[in-house]
Formats: C-alpha cells, structure tokens, sequence
C-alpha cells in the first residue's frame, strides 16, 4: 500500500487522543488537529481507520470491544448520550444482563438507523445520575437498576438487584431514597424495581 498524504504532526496528536478512548475519534476532534475532512476520507480509503458512527471513527489496528463500542455512541454527540439499560448494565457486570447490547440514552433529538444500536430519549435525568466511568459517561448503578425494568423483566431486574447489593454496589436505603426522588417524574421502569423492592424478604 502507498503511502497516503499525511500531517504527521496531526496524526501523532490524533492518534494520542485516540489512545485515551479505545482507538477513537470525532471528525471535530481531527479538525483540532488540522486534519480536515478530506483528510479523514483518504484515510478511510487507505483503510487506517473505520467509520463507526458519522462522526466517529476507530483505527482500524484497534480491536472492537465491548466498551469501544459504548464509547464509540457517546461519542457521537458528547455531553448528550450516556450508556445505560443493558449497556450500562452489561458495564457494571450485573447478573443476567451480558456484555454486549449496546444500549444508550440521549437527552436530545437523535435517531440512530443502526440495528444493532439502541437509543432513548430521557428527559429530566439528574446529572448525579450520569457518571464517568472508565471514560464512557455511564448510568450509575442506581439509575441503571431503575432503567433496566423499562426493557426487562422483572425476574431480571431482581437477579441484578441482588447483584448489586451482594457486591456493595449499592444498598436499599440509597435505592428507596432515589425511588422516591424519581417518583411522579413519569419514568419507565420505576414501578417494576418499587415492586421487586416489596417483593423481597425482608431477612
């Protein structure tokens, strides 16, 4: 393969930046480094990199993962979409939800036509509910057992409850307190935890 034009002095700052999120990078982040737009399609072409959303792009060297790919959606629109549901859940290794659904929420209008991409509009999240983890913006534990029984059942919801509780993740007091924070706010999957929280023997 023939060399490529490159700037050399970008690409070394691209490929920093890169390193520090799982082999990504934004268009906009590129163009800080004076790497234009015309720049990133030769590179696509030369197969450097690979285009994972429409804004975001991975060294085609660096293996996908699990985590890239969760990185790769709140890349997409930063400070707007934080991994959560199964994504986070998957994150935090919680019984019976596996690694691999890549799952998020976005507190803008946004639509993804990937199938293998979920997103959902939430209105009215705190911000002490989104919190950075390993680099990706990420549903707490709280939140995420919260969100888990909008898109599971609630046999589910209990096995990663009791999860959670075993490793310390978190314990009912923190858990009723931000159920009744959130109650009245019209939030999906509140109902389903409220009733496995009843539901539980109380030894």
């Amino acid at each position: 393969m023939g060399r490529i034009h490159t700037n050399d002095r970008g690409d070394a700052a691209l490929a920093r930046i890169a390193a520090n999120q799982y082999g990504l990078f934004t268009s906009k982040q590129a163009r800080e480094v004076g790497i234009e737009d015309h720049g990133i399609g030769r590179r696509l072409r030369s197969g450097l990199i690979v285009r994972e959303h429409p804004t975001v792009y991975r060294y085609s060297a660096t293996p996908s993962s699990f985590k890239q790919q969760l990185k790769a959606v709140t890349l997409w629109k930063p400070g707007q979409i934080w991994a959560s549901h199964r994504g986070a859940a998957g994150f935090w290794q919680l019984d019976e939800v596996p690694e691999g659904t890549i799952e998020a929420s976005t507190s803008c209008n946004f639509r993804t036509t990937r199938p293998d991409v979920i997103v959902h509009r939430m209105t009215g999240v705190p911000r002490r509910d989104i919190a950075e983890v390993a680099g990706i913006p990420m549903s707490t534990v709280h939140r995420t057992l919260i969100d888990l029984g909008a898109v599971v059942e609630a046999d589910v919801v209990e096995l990663a409850l009791e999860c959670a509780l075993r490793r310390r993740m978190t314990n009912l007091d923190r858990l009723m307190r931000r159920l009744e924070e959130a109650s009245g706010r019209g939030h999906r999957g509140l109902g389903v935890l409220r009733l496995v929280l009843e539901g539980r023997d109380p030894l």
